[in-house]
Formats: C-alpha cells, structure tokens, sequence
C-alpha cells in the first residue's frame, strides 16, 4: 500500500526517520509531505508513533491526464466506491489544488468528486446513498489535483496526528504540539537521548503551557503520543482494517512504555506567569507524565546556582518575541547569555526565536542553525555550547601558543625588507 504523511516546511527529514522507524520502505519525499510504502502494521505504527507529521493518507487511484470538470466526475463516478462507503456511513471530501486550468474554483472539484461517490453509490445500493457530514464523517476522501494529475486517497489517521488531546486550556502563546517535536528532534538534547541509558537533564525555562516540557517528557518514556488519549482512528472504519494486526501494534507500544518505565528522567519546566504554569501541569496530568516534570513558577533572570542541577545538561528555551525590538525583550536576550555564561558551563542550548534580530543580542556564538514555521511565522532555531571555565581557559591557552608559534615563524623576504624599511624609517 501506498500511504502519503503530510509535513509542515521544514520537517520532511524528521518525517523520513519517523516512516523508517515504523518499518515503512521506499520513503521518499515529495511535495507537502513524505510517500511510503507500508504494510498495515507499519502504517498503524506510524500512526501511533508520528510527533510531526499532521495526517496519513492511503492511496486509492490516480489519473495522469484529466482536463476539465466533467472529465473528473467522468473519471471518479467509474471507481470503486462501494469498496469504501456504504449507506450507513457518513463521508466528507478534503481537497488540494495546484496549478490547475480547468478548475476556477477549488472547491468545485470536491463538489464534482462528491457527486460522483453519491451517484456510484446509488447505482450500486438501489437508489440508497452515504449522507455527507463535514463535521463528523465517519470515512474522509481527500482529491489532490496538480495541473492535469488527479489522486484519490482516504484518510487514514483522522483528526489531525498531533493533537494528542491533552491541552484544553493555553496560554497567550501556545506552541504546537508537532513545533515543539520538531524543535526538540532538532536539539542535541534529542541525540543525547537516543544515545545514553539515563534521559539527559532538560530545562525548559520559558514553559508557557508545557508543550515542549509535555513532549520531551512523552519522548524520554517512550510512549507513543498516539495513545496518550484514547483517539479514534479513521482506519478503523476502513474495510482494510485488521483489528488483530492492530492489538499486536498497541500491545508493542505497551510493551516499549513499560521497558521504559524505569529510565531516570529530570526534565524542568520553568515560567514567570502561575496561571502558565498551572495549565501546564494539568496538560502533563492529561499526558500522563506530570511526574515526569518539575514545574515552577520561576523568572529566567533571577535564576542563581542554586538553580542549576549538578549534572550538566541541555536547554531548550522559546522565550517571548516581537516584531519590534522593544528595550525590554533586547534586555531579557542579552541577559540570557550572561546567565548562561554564569551558570551553565557544559551545557547545551537551543533557543528559538521568530525574530532572528534578537537572537542577535546573544553574546555567543552559534554551533549551527535551523529554521522552522511556527504559528506562520517563520523561526530561527540556534543552537549553542557553553564553555566550562576550564575550556575557555584552554581555548586562550592555545590561541596564545598559536599566536607565539606565527611570530616565532622567519618573515618571507618581502616582509623582511618592509620591516628592514619600517625600522630604517624609525632611526
């Protein structure tokens, strides 16, 4: 089977590794998301397993050459529906277009598809037909038209994968769920993770509603974010499902979880605002990893020694923004790298901004750059190490014998007679 896992910008790399864990093959990216090929365990697993993509769909059919809209409702009335929907279910029809000449309106190629599925229907359940419900259809056909090209699919996952489902509450500026993914599989806390027996230390110290602390801590256990809540998935209204293959899938997530169960976990979730905080803690309990997270109502410029855990470790921080540079967000940049100077020798920092001008006011060096899409607007994600005391004290220590090392060095003979010249030119 062929399934198609949309992406947002910039994630279709992470989208790849998450199809290849899940056992899929033949991953390729493609325009707006990432094609697989997959058997029903591995598309179940990507299911319950994907942090970043936002929806999976099943290939039905596809047509090279379709030139205007009777030609699309000629093409769809022929397929076979029947295999898909019956009267007792309901259906709903989503669409992407791209370069399409025939088609003025968009929507007009759903409303084509959708009389098609209606009159297929008729033909074959004597007159009876599936009512449309673009609400709470039970099957959901997506059309994607790009220029002459038409591909059916089905909508295999449902709601959209990364509304795990335990948020309902935010804050002022909330972080998706599948950002936060993203910016934590772009940190180095992430690779640390994958390698190491015990979970690194993780400080996240700008938590808003917990989004990233709550990922981090669904990571770390292994849980697969698919079964945080108990989602119901489209596939299981599809004639394709296997409801065996399905409960081998679930009883191997369980089974991961619970080998998890005893890994060390220290991940801190800081913010200024209580009321934050105190959302951010029932979206953990939702999650199931509330005891997994040290929250606190802490500001970031007055944190001290005491603060920082004996272990070094990493940060990631999206730490408020704006369009202008006000004095008090250019102050609250400049402090962060004095305080992380201070404090945090040794460690790892991630900090996204989508504003990269405040980044700016870092006085440190990033190690390197990503970029992601956050609520529309276009992020910088930096990423830094700390220098130990120690480190910077060797760093000077070789600039200066490498410094020695060039002046010791003989001048080339034009730079000899210019300095023969300077010198004659001082008596």
């Amino acid at each position: 089977m062929i399934f198609f896992a949309t992406s947002a910008l910039h994630m279709t790399d992470i989208i790849e590794e998450e199809a290849r864990q899940a056992g899929a093959e033949d991953i390729h990216p493609i325009s707006g998301g990432v094609e697989f090929s997959a058997d029903l365990a591995s598309a179940y697993r990507f299911c319950l397993y994907s942090r970043v993509s936002t929806r999976l769909l099943l290939g039905l059919w596809q047509e090279e050459d379709i030139q205007s809209a009777d030609e699309l409702y000629e093409a769809s009335v022929v397929l076979p529906w029947e295999e898909w929907i019956n009267p007792n279910l309901s259906f709903s029809i989503t669409h992407t277009v791209k370069n399409c000449p025939y088609l003025r309106n968009s929507k007009f190629g759903a409303i084509r598809l959708k009389d098609a599925i209606v009159d297929r229907c008729r033909q074959h359940y004597d007159g009876e037909r599936p009512e449309v419900d673009k609400e709470e259809s039970d099957v959901v056909f997506h059309l994607h038209i790009d220029e002459y090209r038409v591909s059916w699919f089905v909508d295999f996952s449902g709601r959209s994968l990364h509304k795990r489902g335990y948020r309902d509450a935010q804050t002022d500026a909330v972080m998706a769920e599948y950002i936060a993914a993203a910016l934590i599989y772009r940190s180095p806390w992430h690779s640390a993770m994958q390698k190491e027996e015990q979970v690194p230390v993780l400080i996240d110290p700008f938590c808003g509603s917990g989004t990233v602390a709550i990922e981090a801590a669904l990571w770390a256990a292994d849980r697969a974010p698919g079964l945080v809540t108990s989602r119901i998935f489209n596939f299981l209204f599809l004639p394709v499902h296997d409801q065996q293959i399905y409960e081998k899938v679930i009883a191997e997530a369980r089974a991961r979880e619970q080998a998890a169960s005893e890994r060390k976990i220290s991940i801190y979730a800081w913010d200024h605002d209580p009321k934050a905080i105190a959302i951010a803690k029932t979206a953990a309990e939702h999650a199931g990893v509330d005891h997994l997270i040290d929250f606190r109502v802490k500001e970031f410029r007055e944190v001290n020694e005491d603060d920082v855990p004996l272990q070094a470790g990493y940060i990631i921080a999206d730490p408020p923004y704006g369009i202008r540079l006000e004095g008090s967000l250019i102050e609250l940049y400049r402090s962060m790298s004095d305080i992380f100077q201070a404090y945090y020798g040794g460690w790892n920092i991630t900090i996204i901004s989508g504003n990269p001008e405040l980044l700016e006011y870092i006085d440190m060096k990033s190690d390197r750059t990503n970029t992601l899409v956050n609520g529309g607007i276009p992020c910088q994600v930096d990423h830094y190490y700390v220098f130990t005391t120690e480190e910077r004290q060797e760093l000077a220590r070789r600039a200066e014998e490498a410094r020695q090392k060039r002046l010791a060095l003989p001048l080339s003979e034009g730079a000899q007679t210019v300095y023969n010249r300077l010198m004659k030119n001082m008596e």
